[in-house]
């Protein structure tokens, strides 16, 4: 037998949460056949086997989340699936209020499941006996966390492939349940992984890390004038966050602290500049980071940012293409909003926030009358434990300066 094993999930990714299960116990499996898919707190990712064989056990169910190394199957023989059942005992009814699971010392070390420990085993490999026949019904944690919330009786719900899985308890409530009285002015949304972690970081951010907010207002027409130059000879579009992106490199190498982090001993300062630029999903934001931009071209930085947010839009991709931003760009101007303020990106110091292109009349001086021109408005929130008041006005301000006069970029 061969263990397969939680996956590293990149960087900072301690849990993965098992979000479906490809193959069922007694499937054939292949070397490099998708096994489950998981997920972390941005990104969906498929788990491959590199064993050949049967699957003969899995140990954690949909909606368990699972440490990076725990073993989560068993692959081997068919004929060995009869020793792990007589071994572990596993026919035996295990009582959903206090569990009992009696641990085989036949299999050998190697290939011994981790079972869970005393206060653990309510939450994993639950069982219940179906009193019509003589049957054990699994339950998963995820389902069993859904059937106490909804004060169900367990034996109602029809499991699937032996079974009672999260989606068989939404399913059974759908169908039978009623909405409450006290609940009937309002909806509950179930929040997901991805949420809670979101709401975590950010909420993080703003308790510890003091900012302030400053913001320029940018005249548009060089730009607007570059990306319409830029297509017209290479038939290639360029967002502005891309254009802004390149402006940031210059204006790094006049304020490196933009491009910073702080630890409790010391800042530090990094040579690379790599551009986080949010991406709004569904039910998400995901920030992938268009890395090493002091080294790219408008074009280049314009390929890579695309490529990011169609990967992202997919819906799985590997987590490395949202870490190691040192900076992120934040631009909600496709939805019409003209300015906001963004929370910071920790561990990062500074973050964008780019509003519409508005048509405003400004007084000229040299045609004495207003003159319609497009301003966009760029808020900056920065990190006031690293960059002071001054020195985040100087970078907005050549930041400006750089927008509204491209050319500079290229000295």
């Amino acid at each position: 037998m061969k263990k397969i094993k939680m996956p590293p999930g990149g960087q900072n990714v301690d849990e993965l949460m098992i979000t479906t299960w490809e193959k069922s116990v007694g499937d054939q499996v292949k070397r490099g056949d998708i096994l489950l898919t998981v997920e972390t707190d941005k990104a969906a990712m498929d788990v491959e086997s590199f064993a050949s064989g049967t699957l003969l056990k899995i140990f954690y169910e949909e909606g368990e989340v699972v440490k990076i190394g725990d073993v989560i199957a068993l692959v081997g023989n068919p004929d060995e699936i009869a020793e792990i059942k007589k071994s572990a005992e596993y026919e035996k009814s295990i009582d959903i209020q206090s569990p009992t699971v009696e641990v085989s010392e036949a299999i050998e070390d190697e290939y011994q499941p981790i079972m869970p420990t005393e206060t653990d085993k309510a939450e994993k490999d639950l069982k219940y006996e179906d009193k019509s026949s003589d049957e054990f019904i699994r339950v998963s944690p995820a389902a069993k966390k859904l059937i106490r919330d909804n004060k169900l009786n367990i034996e109602d719900i029809e499991p699937t492939k032996g079974k009672i899985s999260q989606k068989d308890v939404e399913e059974y409530i759908k169908k039978n349940q009623t909405t409450p009285k006290e609940e009937s002015d309002f909806k509950r949304i179930p929040l997901t992984n991805a949420r809670k972690t979101i709401s975590k970081r950010l909420t993080k951010s703003v308790q510890e890390r003091p900012t302030f907010h400053a913001e320029v207002e940018i005249d548009c027409t060089e730009i607007i004038k570059l990306r319409k130059d830029l297509f017209e000879k290479y038939q290639e579009k360029v967002s502005y966050n891309d254009i802004i992106a390149k402006a940031l490199v210059n204006c790094i190498k006049e304020y490196p602290l933009i491009n910073a982090k702080m630890t409790e001993q010391d800042i530090i300062v990094f040579n690379s500049v790599n551009v986080g630029i949010a991406v709004a999903l569904e039910e998400n934001l995901i920030v992938p980071v268009v890395k090493n931009v002091e080294k790219l071209t408008i074009l280049e930085i314009a390929k890579n940012n695309s490529e990011n947010i169609n990967t992202v839009r997919s819906g799985k991709f590997n987590p490395e293409i949202t870490q190691n931003g040192t900076i992120t760009i934040s631009n909600m101007g496709m939805f019409n909003i003209s300015r906001f303020t963004a929370i910071l990106n920790p561990p990062e110091v500074t973050i964008l926030a780019i509003g519409r292109i508005n048509k405003e009349p400004i007084w000229n001086e040299e045609q004495e009358k207003f003159v319609a021109k497009p301003l966009m408005t760029i808020t900056g929130t920065f990190d006031h434990r690293v960059v002071d008041g001054a020195y985040g006005a100087k970078f907005l301000n050549m930041l400006r300066e750089l927008l509204e006069n491209p050319l500079l970029m290229l000295a």
